[in-house]
């Protein structure tokens, strides 16, 4: 019944009844004894429980008095071979080995698959080198039956220690000349791979497109798409890649695994910067009703990603709903968004308030500071100049203010006194500025000092302040340009119109800056038109 139970695939029955059988040891004679041993292995061979299976083959071996694989019939034989597979499948290696050795001194004919078991078994116990002189001989045999298993074992022992220039030779053996082997998808995947450690992202980009165009199994084009996410980065193929992602979804439907994907996608765009690309992928996802992993995540990106291009009313509207979460984790960026938001579109009422509600959730140093600053920009628009200078000092009781933070509450400082006609404090506060760092406030603060000199006659040390600001703030292009322009405008004042339009001409011919250029433009305009009129 045991055995009927086995051919029928039925092997938890044969199991049950071989195990009852074999525990009533006076109830069966040696024969019955060795022939449920052998199929009680075979069951639990077929069950995958290859540990207590090789128990069962050696037992079996032993009461048979079978010590060597030499000279017995082909029924043993194959009890020798399925205990060395036992072996070799619960990972004792070493039992494995001994066992296939014996193999390879018997009459079995098949000694190609026994030499790729033995390479199998050194590769079990990371001996590399001898795996691969087994793997050699199994490649170098005539008969071809195993050949793209031993190319590919080959390829990935390359691969796993990290010589991947080897490993795609093996692989490009395989794909170039093997077209119909069962590894030919992982060969494709894992050269894709090798390339990317090589940093051949073209090539690799290649060997994933393939995949995902002509592989049509959809675990091993999920593996491809995450691949070819890393490789656009480099690559800049972004719109190929979500092109794939689209073909994909549209194959493979119903299959979980395409949120995994869209959401990397999104945040791949992201932090690659690519803004337009991630607000037309969200758009488009959000147009076919797709549901999206972790939605606050991808639409503080979103916001993000609309702010950077300039779209500050649509980023707005998915930062006030964020906002509207006080547990969101990106409550106080968001915030601070809308603050900064609603100064540029000058809403400087509501820009206060938002600086005001992350100045109130703030737990780090760092977003007090910010709001602090925020409030005094808008105070300073608003023309409320006793609030700018009131918050200021309140600022500077923080500690550990970066000088950055600093000059730029000392600039609207200054700004405050000059509008309220102290032009000393001014004065002095632009030059704390400009003294303290040389950041872009210090840039502004040292033009404006340049401006006070020429308004007030004093167009040497104008000059001598505006040389410096172009020497020492240079990579501040746009304070340059505007010190260029107050130059230009000093020498027009002094009638030195040669001098006046070979500095203005320089700034248009050399600046990229439109705002300079046309101020350039217009100066050189007017000394030209003063020039005709004479």
């Amino acid at each position: 019944m045991a055995e009927a139970y086995f051919i029928t695939n039925q092997y938890e029955k044969s199991k049950t009844l071989l195990s009852n059988h074999l525990v009533k040891k006076s109830n069966y004679n040696k024969d019955v004894k060795l022939k449920s041993l052998k199929l009680m292995g075979y069951t639990l061979f077929n069950m995958n429980d290859y540990s207590n299976s090789a128990n069962y083959f050696n037992s079996y071996l032993k009461n048979k008095n079978i010590n060597s694989p030499v000279n017995i019939n082909n029924e043993d034989l194959d009890v020798f071979i399925r205990m060395g597979d036992s072996y070799y499948a619960s990972k004792s290696y070493r039992k494995s080995l001994a066992v296939y050795n014996d193999i390879l001194e018997s009459k079995y004919l098949d000694k190609n698959y026994i030499i790729y078991q033995i390479a199998l078994c050194h590769y079990g116990l990371n001996e590399y080198q001898k795996s691969f002189v087994f793997l050699d001989r199994v490649i170098a045999n005539s008969n071809k039956s195993l050949l793209d298993d031993a190319i590919f074992r080959k390829a990935q022992i390359y691969f796993e220690t990290s010589e991947f220039g080897k490993a795609i030779e093996f692989y490009s053996e395989i794909i170039d000349n093997i077209k119909f082997s069962k590894y030919l998808p992982y060969a494709y995947l894992n050269r894709s791979t090798s390339y990317f450690n090589l940093k051949s992202y073209d090539q690799a980009e290649k060997d994933f497109l393939f995949i995902l165009e002509n592989i049509d199994d959809r675990s091993i084009q999920s593996e491809a798409l995450l691949g070819m996410q890393k490789v656009v980065s480099f690559t800049d193929n972004f719109t190929l890649l979500n092109r794939q992602i689209s073909s994909y979804r549209s194959k493979f439907p119903d299959n979980n695994e395409i949120q995994k994907i869209e959401y990397e996608n999104i945040r791949n765009l992201y932090f690659n910067q690519k803004y337009t690309d991630l607000i037309q992928q969200v758009n488009t996802l959000d147009s076919l009703k797709k549901n999206i992993i972790n939605r606050n995540e991808i639409n503080y990106y979103l916001a993000e990603s609309y702010f950077k291009t300039n779209n500050f009313l649509d980023a707005e509207k998915i930062y006030l709903n964020i906002s509207d979460s006080i547990n969101s984790k990106y409550l106080s960026r968001s915030l601070n968004r809308l603050a900064s938001i609603n100064l540029t579109l000058k809403n400087y009422d509501k820009s206060i308030k938002y600086y005001k509600n992350l100045q109130n959730i703030s737990k780090n140093n760092r977003e007090k500071i910010e709001s602090f600053v925020g409030i005094l920009s808008n105070y300073f628009y608003l023309e409320n100049f006793d609030s700018v200078l009131y918050y200021s000092q309140k600022v500077n009781e923080f500690d550990k203010i970066s000088f950055n933070n600093r000059n730029k509450i000392n600039l609207l400082s200054a700004k405050s006194y000059l509008k309220n006609n102290n032009s000393s404090a001014g004065i002095d506060m632009l030059l704390k500025t400009v003294n303290l760092v040389k950041d872009e406030s210090a840039a502004e603060a040292n033009l404006m000092l340049a401006k006070i000199f020429f308004e007030r006659g004093q167009t040497t040390q104008a000059l001598e302040t505006l040389y410096s600001l172009n020497e020492n703030f240079q990579s501040y292009p746009y304070w340059v340009g505007k010190s260029y322009i107050t130059i230009g405008e000093i020498f027009i004042s002094e009638n030195d119109n040669f001098q006046a339009e070979a500095t203005l001409l320089s700034i248009v011919e050399n600046t990229s800056i439109e705002e300079i250029k046309n101020e350039a433009q217009k100066l050189l305009n007017k000394i030209n038109s003063n020039e005709t009129s004479l």
